[in-house]
């Protein structure tokens, strides 16, 4: 049998049988190497990941998922989700690949406060069914992303200061067993289970659907402030002293970032290094301003975009791309900010210093450190550091890689040894992604209810990619 766990380092191994196997068990979709489509369909939203399941599924109900994992386990395989794309790893190599984009259905219950939410359906859906209703979910930074990878990650939202962690708002997920069996989990009947499920990531079972409580939508101030590279000191020490007084409705994040040449930036921004703050506020222009004055008294500002923002609309505040693209990303919770991290962020990665990543900064703590139900809750440190960058070329790669490496060295004695599972990159480990109470929790759960490995996540909690 081969290993349950096995590495996040992808081979060119496909299971042609595969594909043939689960049409005679399937009605839906099912693509297989050499497919016409296969090329296309198995892409990742990030394009530097060169993922090579043995096939593909395009299920239209649970009875599809229900049969693809069975059919993993009848030929020791293993099964991974991904909707969209979003959060893909290497570790694909003899594994069945669900895209559940047809399960879409969004079902709202105003009397409730719930809504019921399929696997295939983005935030950007989730939003528009909740215009008018007054209510309100947990949204991140971008609208792009399925609603229930989001969770299954924990869900680091514009509000988790004031609301924690958007996985604590779940509150029943519909899923397929290892064993292949649909069952509802709740906090009530399986504690362990939906607490792995809620911000462990997706590797202990297939996630159909889910129920959210949904909150009172309120008003929301936000945008964003921009000053050309050589206020980016200024800027630091001014965003440092306002979310050191920011209330829990306040959420800031910092970037260091160079525009490059190309027609999809304007003219006016192509080519040009910048420090920017991007901000939402619960609550009113007023108040809202009273806490951002250390960044209003910094001179040279060029954008300024702040005002009322609808919920439905708050992933144009970050205005985070939604094209596929190559990325390499990296992540690391911060303990606190003080003067030799601020040295040595500017030494390093500055804009217009010649860095090849972006760098952000997003102030965290408040409720999203708050002890909870989920492995979501309890997130450790006052900011996340997070760094992107494209590799367009194998040597890009390089570069980008020895600057994490520099970056991580420097910045050692601020880092936290994890991150946030929803925010790391595509070659990064499941020990890094929790707190190693969390990961020791989840690594004991993977092991009671899927020993044979059956169902994969993004970062397997066992086996050589730990």
């Amino acid at each position: 049998m081969p290993d349950p766990h096995p590495t996040t380092t992808d081979t060119d191994a496909p299971f042609p049988d595969i594909a043939d196997s689960l049409r005679t068990k399937l009605s839906c979709e099912v693509i297989g190497p050499g497919d016409a489509d296969w090329e296309r369909s198995r892409l990742a939203w990030n394009t530097h990941v060169d993922q090579r399941p043995a096939a593909i599924v395009t299920p239209d109900g649970a009875d599809d998922i229900r049969a693809t994992v069975a059919l993993a386990r009848e030929h020791t395989l293993t099964v991974a989700v991904q909707p969209n794309g979003h959060g893909a790893t290497t570790a694909l190599s003899g594994t069945i690949l669900i895209r559940p984009v047809r399960l879409r259905d969004i079902t709202v219950d105003t009397e409730r406060r719930r809504v019921r939410v399929q696997a295939g359906a983005k935030w950007k859906e989730l939003q528009e069914a909740l215009d008018g209703t007054g209510l309100m979910g947990l949204p991140g930074s971008t609208a792009d992303n399925s609603v229930v990878g989001y969770h299954l990650g924990g869900g680091l939202s514009w509000f988790g200061r004031a609301h924690g962690p958007a996985a604590n708002y779940v509150r029943s997920l519909e899923v397929v067993t290892p064993e292949g069996e649909s069952r509802e989990v709740t906090a009530e009947n399986d504690p362990d289970l939906f607490w792995a499920l809620c911000g462990g990531g997706g590797d202990f079972g297939v996630v159909v659907s889910l129920e959210i409580e949904l909150l009172d939508e309120s008003p929301v101030y936000g945008g964003r402030l921009m000053w050309p590279a050589e206020c980016a000191e200024e800027v630091l020490r001014a965003y440092v002293a306002t979310t050191r007084a920011a209330p829990v409705r306040l959420s800031a994040w910092l970037w260091f970032v160079t525009y490059p040449p190309i027609d999809a930036i304007p003219a006016e921004l192509q080519g040009r290094s910048f420090a920017v703050v991007d901000s939402t506020f619960l609550g009113t222009a007023e108040e809202a301003e009273r806490y951002l004055r250390h960044l209003r008294a910094v001179p040279g500002l060029e954008t300024d975009t702040l005002g009322p923002v609808a919920v439905s609309r708050i992933d144009e505040v970050a205005g985070e791309p939604t094209d596929p693209m190559p990325a390499i990303d990296w992540a690391r919770l911060v303990t606190d900010i003080d003067e030799e991290f601020v040295k040595r962020l500017l030494e390093l990665n500055a804009p217009g210093g010649g860095s090849p990543v972006v760098a952000q900064l997003r102030h965290i703590g408040g409720a999203l450190a708050q002890p909870g139900a989920t492995a979501a809750s309890g997130l450790a440190g006052e900011y996340l550091l997070t760094t992107m960058g494209i590799p367009v070329t194998e040597t890009d790669a390089e570069a980008i890689h020895h600057h994490l490496d520099r970056l991580e060295t420097a910045l050692a004695d601020n880092l936290i040894g994890h991150s946030h599972p929803n925010m790391l990159g595509h070659d990064s480990r499941a020990r890094l992604a929790h707190s190693p109470a969390n990961l020791e929790r989840l690594r004991r759960i993977k092991r009671e209810r899927d020993p044979a490995g059956v169902i994969r996540g993004n970062r397997p909690v066992l086996g050589s990619s730990e």
